[in-house]
């Protein structure tokens, strides 16, 4: 007594059958479960575009940010009309944050054609999926300029533009350059250095916009972004106000060549080849040699 027999093998392949049949059983039944359920599954024409969420995400995240370009300098007025009490920076500053941390992981959270420019000409991305980019970043601004223009009731919506004049022009040329050149630097050495794998890159690309905006976002509107631009410039002449649109090439030129000055010096600026490695004297000496 007190002693466990030990089980025959012919009670083991029993067991075994039994634990094979349940299994199968459980199969079924999941199987079945599933098929209740097909409306809720991915398509399988959905696996065969591997980038779609990719597209999906710059597309997303572009709307909620132009959206918010759009419709905050109207529900945010300055306090008894003084500049300084302007806060419609801070909002977009933010907005583009979230999406950047948001979607970041999924696209690389560009929302800009001119940050997709720049990445292609750092050759981190391929040229069809940068051009594939900024189709559904102009895409997704122009909805969002329509979306914008149905929630206020009008066409009176914020639209980057500046003054015709020989002056003004030059100042929206220049403000639009320099910090786009800052954005894309920012984003190329937050996003795709070798400190690529922190946790502040999102807040480094937002609060840069932020402050870009606060500064010169009274000389040209503070886009540093074509699709912005543009998006909002066609929405509001679907309605018939086209002023704005006269100037949409400074949006496009002055962005480019900001990215591609970011490019370069991203490209001339030494990478580490290892997290936390240093400029180290020999590196320094050959470099000189």
């Amino acid at each position: 007594s007190g002693q466990v027999t030990p089980r025959s093998s012919q009670q083991t392949t029993e067991l075994s059958a039994v634990d094979e049949e349940r299994r199968k059983r459980r199969e079924a039944a999941i199987k079945a479960l599933e098929s209740e359920f097909d409306f809720l599954a991915v398509p399988d024409w959905i696996h065969l575009h591997p980038l779609l969420g990719a597209y999906l995400a710059e597309g997303l995240g572009t709307f909620f940010f132009v959206l918010t370009i759009a419709l905050v300098v109207i529900n945010n007025p300055s306090i008894k009309g003084r500049p300084e009490t302007n806060i419609d920076a801070i909002p977009i500053g933010f907005m583009l944050m979230s999406m950047v941390f948001t979607f970041g992981y999924i696209s690389g959270g560009h929302f800009n054609p001119a940050v997709t420019f720049a990445v292609m000409l750092a050759r981190k991305m391929s040229i069809l999926r940068g051009l594939m980019y900024i189709v559904i970043q102009c895409g997704s601004s122009l909805g969002a300029g329509i979306v914008a223009m149905v929630i206020t009731g009008s066409n009176d919506i914020i639209v980057p533009d500046v003054q015709n004049d020989a002056t003004y022009i030059r100042k929206g040329i220049f403000a639009e350059l320099v910090y786009t050149f800052a954005l894309a630097t920012v984003v190329l050495n937050v996003a795709y250095s070798q400190q690529k794998k922190n946790f502040f890159y999102g807040f480094a690309i937002g609060m840069t916009v932020m402050a870009g905006a606060a500064a010169v976002g009274g000389v040209s509107g503070g886009a540093f972004n074509p699709a912005v631009a543009t998006g909002l410039q066609v929405a509001v002449c679907l309605t018939g106000r086209c002023e704005p649109l006269l100037h949409f090439w400074l949006y496009w030129a002055s962005p480019a060549v900001g990215a591609l000055l970011a490019a370069a010096l991203f490209a001339v600026m030494w990478q580490p080849e290892e997290e936390g490695e240093e400029v180290s004297e020999e590196r320094l000496k050959e470099s000189t040699a």
